[in-house]
């Protein structure tokens, strides 16, 4: 598009011309292909006249596509000779262009003679993108429409950040506030018109920024940074409309991309230099150790900044001291000027004669205990000896750090430079080091694959990031993606110098090569040559992926596609192509089964499931035995090639399901190719490797007695199943010396714990296995009371079993019955035993239970079968199964449920079509006072829960449908769409209608009114009677805050009859009473509670509760009471006027009386009756109540 501008300029300009006329057909030009208004083309034409002034449009555009590394990733050079701030203008102008049409954060980085552009596959080319004007048409657009804000708010900003950058000199600022400050000018660059696809990218910088200003410095450098930026881009050419929206860029990427970097680099300059705590601390123990074991440590050198700020490294420091000391080493120290160098014991003089010459700074040191030592004042030393103890200490920290940056070897042995890199050159001639450049022109040192440790698996980007050269970027979950995104290749280092002879540069040529062929492997890729693996193992891209190909990947990654016809629709090509598509990546092992085609995805990362087929050189899928063998080869391969591996790792690299792998395994154990041990830590799993590592591994520790481990299976499954009670399958494995000699397997069912198999691999350790299962046995006892039975265990039926091992189970209390060896009652007589199984220990904890998410009948049955058979726990659970009143009324009704639920329970195993029927019908009626509620079938039960509904609120008891709806339409409600409105419309105050009469009076189609009436309910804005007709609830509802007042009361409304002053108590003082006499009336008007006049004034009662017996008496209500308000009505109904005491008998208004006061005397009284009581009994009454009053 600007290409063509500057084309349409020069032809105006050849033409000569005189004034502004020779323009005119320009503008139109713009205007009708920029869809523009007058005004607007006329601002954009002026800002493209001045790019070309400033000859800042690209002349001329060499696009270069160049592969680097995997087939999924391209850059894009664009070339061309310009100015940098045109440069700048073009990255800018990229990146906006791919963020808006793609919400992809692309990398530019812009120099004199062109940008570089970094692309993740899948993406068009910029060419593709100049091609298609509706791309940049936009950005244009959107352009014009701020370009005057955002001048003035330009010219706002950089004032104000030269004020702040002012305001800072001479004064110790905290870097809180000028993260603050810094916030504050972000927001106001902000554009309007990026805020949204901008805030995403926002919290990222301001994670970056925040993750980067570790001291002042960096961040007065930072806002410096993006000032100096904004400066630069403004003075190069006049603010115009594209030009402010790559500004409002200049805050967000440029920060981080382009000053992180700045801050970076001057990072070692603080005093922490590349150290941080984390370093340091692992340095600490590693120190420590090295001195227990006799292997010479190197020093230690603290920064006092780093030493100052962390009270936890301060005790590490005076631990290390304490340790150094029992072990009878003196702990030495050289504090030299703004740090602490500890001494390794034995080594001291040598270390002194290395720092001769440093200052000297003798403070910190003595408070953390060290012995002072000064520099070369010792006796003579060899200078070769301080040579091979900086070569070694150079080795010490290398094995230590998986990554040795120059920045952390200079803070670490602060040293003269020369004299390092010397000893560096030494050690990598004589091939103890390898050197490796890092992104960011930084090198660093790694030991070479024969002295390094026990393979150890990927490097997890947490470390990387504490070696801080790795910065955490949105979509980066792991080191394979830090790497394709910033260096184009793979590179996992520890695998990479364990490829054997492989140095770093070399394998770089090798990719480039693809000589190498990458295995995706959890979050690491591993690397290994075409000739070995390669063959068998079909890559997870073959490099002929095209960008439809790579569009196809994209869309499977984000989301589920059941076939190639949605494929097909998604990328707008017709099924056929669509089809093609799918079975070429089938082929390259991308995609599994495209005939119920489903993406795999790892479980936690939207990334493609390395599924990785099995195939021979032509493409063609092996067969099943053939894969067994290429499988066995491929494995031994691997474990070759890297060390040690668990079997998760081991099936992901091969993209075999677990249990073949398993089977694999096994075999070639039995024919001694694979050594396995076990490694404890949070539990023990089986660590694979080649034959003869075993000595090897360091960290493994053979432990001499059997102990049992809980939850971890030997083959690495570690599993426990929690069901809602506490039930589930828990596997035990025997660990000795290493070994796995015994497993079990366990089932917690409601009727007992079954034990699935019991496996004794050497049975002369049948006495230690038994012994050591004991606890984890007694542990899943005690914890449910259950029954222990043996059933099935592998080979262990009834007589068969193991002579030594039959002796044993009878001496710990186990049974034979029939076949199944059992402790504690049998399988045959369960009786009161199981029906004592306490549901676990929440009902001791909570008042009550809170109602399980019960998924079927069954299951509630099973979790009632096995409560105790006694009231108090049954009541306990009574907000899951029935509302009643307190305990001492309910008994009966209790009982009777309770027995009834254990009756089914004691049929559910053997008859669970009989346990079924019990539960479903009606139980017998039970007289008793109280009248708590039963729900009588499981189905009523589940309906009041909300169960059927698919929600319900856990805690809350069972409530009347319509206060439920209101509530929930206050607490959580939507407001209804048009239809919605159209049919409540139908109802007026008050009327009720039935379904046909709704569809006779709606105009929509009656499925639909069905759904919309379905809708309403649920949104709690109509209520369903009993007899089906619709009635409208009061619109106002219950204000939030009331809502959630009413929920709370609504725990109580089963407690009736209640007075208004007992619920008051219950709520607490934080419950104002007008909340809740609003609730009440609410309820009152809803029909759920009514109020019933009693003799001591008004008691609640519920609406299925009878109402408690009146004697007769008269009752007579104060105006002032708070509740007289529910009857106002009625009296003024009947009466005609406010101010009156109504007079009630068994809640009918029988009377009023009206009297007239002066001050404390009362001077007029009036008895108005309904005749339905006498005089006499008004006045007696009355009397009564003057005389209280």
């Amino acid at each position: 598009v600007l290409i063509w501008l500057k084309k349409s300029i020069e032809e105006v300009l050849a033409k000569g011309g005189e004034g502004g006329e020779r323009w005119q057909p320009l503008l139109e030009k713009i205007r009708r292909r920029f869809y523009l208004t007058e005004e607007a083309a006329q601002q954009m034409f002026h800002y493209i006249l001045s790019l070309y002034n400033h000859n800042a449009i690209p002349t001329a555009g060499r696009v270069i596509y160049e592969r680097v590394g995997g087939p999924h990733r391209g850059s894009f050079a664009i070339y061309h000779p310009s100015t940098l701030p045109a440069m700048r203008a073009l990255s800018h102008i990229l990146r906006f262009v791919y963020r808006r049409n793609f919400g992809y954060l692309a990398r530019t980085s812009a120099s004199d003679d062109g940008v570089l552009l970094t692309l993740p596959g899948g993406l068009p080319s910029p060419l593709e993108i100049m091609a298609k004007e509706e791309y940049v048409v936009e950005v244009l657009k959107e352009g014009l429409r701020e370009e005057e804000a955002y001048s003035i708010r330009l010219r706002d900003v950089l004032f104000r950040s030269q004020f702040l950058l002012k305001s800072y000199r001479g004064r110790n600022v905290g870097p809180r506030k000028i993260m603050r400050d810094f916030q504050n000018l972000k927001a106001l660059i902000d554009s309007g018109a990026l805020k949204e696809v901008g805030r995403a990218l926002k919290e990222e910088a301001e994670k970056e920024v925040l993750s980067r200003t570790y001291d002042l410095q960096s961040a007065r450098s930072f806002i410096e940074g993006v000032r100096e930026e904004l400066l630069e881009i403004a003075e190069a050419v006049p603010p115009s409309p594209l030009l402010k929206e790559v500004f409002s860029f200049v805050t967000e990427e440029t920060a981080v991309e382009e000053i992180t970097p700045r801050v970076k680099r001057r990072g070692p300059d603080t005093a922490e230099g590349g150290v941080d705590a984390d370093i340091v601390k692992g340095l600490l123990e590693s120190f420590l150790k090295s001195v227990k074991s006799g292997d010479p440590p190197a020093p230690i050198n603290l920064p006092l900044s780093l030493l100052k700020g962390s009270a936890g490294l301060q005790r590490d420091v005076e631990m290390l001291v304490r340790e150094l000391k029992y072990a009878g080493k003196m702990p030495q120290a050289l504090p030299l000027e703004d740090s602490l160098l500890i001494l390794p014991p034995g080594l001291e003089d040598i270390w002194m004669q290395a720092f001769r010459g440093a200052e000297v700074k003798p403070d910190m040191a003595k408070e953390m205990g060290f012995v002072l030592a000064t520099p070369g004042k010792r006796g003579r030393v060899e200078i070769t000896e301080v040579r091979e103890a900086l070569r070694r200490a150079i080795l010490w920290y290398s094995s230590r750090l998986s990554l040795l940056k120059d920045s952390v070897l200079g803070t670490l042995l602060p040293i003269d430079i020369k004299e390092l890199s010397d000893a560096v050159s030494e050690l990598e001639e004589s091939g103890e080091l390898y050197i490796m450049e890092l992104p960011g022109g930084e090198r660093a040192y790694v030991l070479p694959p024969e002295r390094g440790r026990a393979f150890r698996g990927a490097i997890s980007l947490k470390e990387l990031n504490r070696y801080r050269f790795c910065r955490a970027e949105r979509g980066i979950e792991t080191l394979n993606d830090y790497v394709e995104r910033f260096w184009g290749f793979h590179s996992p280092y520890e695998v990479f110098c364990r490829l054997p002879g492989m140095t770093p540069p070399r394998l770089v040529e090798l990719l480039k090569a693809e000589e190498f062929l990458p295995i995706v492997w959890g979050s690491l890729t591993v690397y290994t040559h075409r000739g070995k693996l390669g063959k068998v193992i079909a890559l997870r891209g073959p490099p002929s992926l095209g960008p439809l190909h790579r569009r196809a990947l994209r869309i499977l990654q984000m989301r589920r596609i059941s076939n190639h016809w949605e494929l097909g629709r998604h990328l707008k090509l017709l099924s056929k192509r669509a089809e093609d598509i799918l079975m070429f990546l089938q082929e390259a092992g991308l995609v599994t089964r495209p005939d119920a085609f489903y993406r795999e995805l790892t479980a936690k990362r939207g990334q493609l499931k390395p599924t990785l087929l099995f195939t021979n050189t032509g493409g063609r899928v092996l067969e099943e035995d053939d894969q067994e063998d290429v499988a066995r080869e491929a494995l031994l391969e691997i474990l070759g090639n890297l060390g040690p591996l668990g079997e998760k790792e081991i099936s992901s690299l091969l993209g075999m399901d677990s249990g073949r792998v398993r089977v694999l395994l096994h075999s070639l154990i039995r024919g001694n190719k694979v050594e396995v041990a076990m490694v404890e830590g949070g539990g023990v799993f089986p660590v694979y490797g080649p034959p003869g590592w075993r000595e090897e591994f360091e960290r493994f520790k053979p432990r001499q007695e059997c102990r049992a481990y809980v939850g971890t299976d030997p083959l690495l499954r570690t599993y426990h199943t929690s069901h809602p009670r506490g039930y589930g399958e828990f596997s035990i494995s025997v660990v000795k010396g290493g070994e796995v000699v015994g497993h079990l397997n366990v089932d917690v069912m409601a009727d007992g714990i079954h034990i699935k198999s019991l496996d004794i691999y050497d049975l002369s350790l049948t006495e230690e296995v038994m012994e050591a299962l004991q606890t984890p046995l007694r542990y899943l006892e005690m914890n449910f009371h259950f029954i222990v039975t043996l059933q099935k265990a592998l080979g262990l039926e009834g007589d068969e079993i193991y002579p030594p091992l039959k002796r044993y189970l009878k001496s710990i209390g186990f049974k034979l019955y029939g076949k199944t060896w059992a402790r504690g009652p049998v399988a045959g007589e369960i009786s009161e035993e199981i029906l004592r199984l306490e549901v676990p220990s929440i009902l001791r904890r909570q008042r009550l239970l809170k109602p399980y998410h019960v998924r079927s009948p069954l299951e509630l049955l099973l979790i009632w079968g096995n409560i105790r058979d006694d009231w108090e726990v049954l009541s306990r659970l009574g907000s899951v199964y029935f509302e009643a009143a307190h305990p001492p009324s309910a008994i009966a009704a209790l009982e009777t449920a309770g027995n009834r639920l254990i009756q089914a329970a004691r049929l559910m195993v053997d008859k669970p079509q009989e346990a079924l029927s019990i539960i479903t019908s009606p139980p017998p009626e039970v007289k008793y006072t109280g009248r708590p509620r039963i729900f009588y079938t499981l189905k009523e039960l589940a309906r009041e829960h909300g169960l059927l509904k698919g929600y319900f609120f856990p805690g809350y008891q069972a409530w009347g449908t319509i206060h439920h709806a209101l509530l929930y339409r206050s607490v959580f409600g939507e407001e209804p769409d048009e239809e919605g409105l159209a049919i409540l419309g139908l109802f007026r105050k008050g009327k009720t209608l039935s379904l046909q009469e709704v569809k006779a009076r709606s105009t929509l189609p009656s499925q639909r009114v069905k759904d919309v009436l379905e809708e309403l309910m649920r949104e709690g804005l109509l209520y369903r009677d009993s007899y089906g007709h619709f009635l409208r609830l009061p619109e106002e509802s219950i204000p939030r805050e009331g809502a959630i007042r009413a929920l709370l009361l609504n725990e109580l409304l089963h407690i009736t009859p209640f007075r208004m002053e007992r619920l008051k108590g219950y709520l607490g003082p934080s419950v104002n009473s007008y909340a809740i006499r609003d609730s009440l009336k609410l309820y009152s008007q809803l029909g759920v509670l009514r109020p019933y006049v009693g003799e001591r004034g008004i008691l609640w009662v519920g609406e299925n509760d009878e109402t408690p017996p009146s004697n007769g008496q008269i009752v007579i209500i104060s105006p002032r009471d708070r509740l007289f308000g529910y009857f106002r009505s009625d009296v003024k109904a009947l009466f005609g006027d406010d101010y009156l005491y109504p007079v009630f008998r068994d809640e009918e208004l029988v009377a009023a009386v009206k009297m007239k006061k002066k001050g404390s005397e009362i001077t007029d009284v009036k008895v108005l009756g309904s005749g339905r009581v006498s005089l006499g009994e008004v006045m007696a009454r009355m009397r009564d109540y003057m005389f209280r009053v």
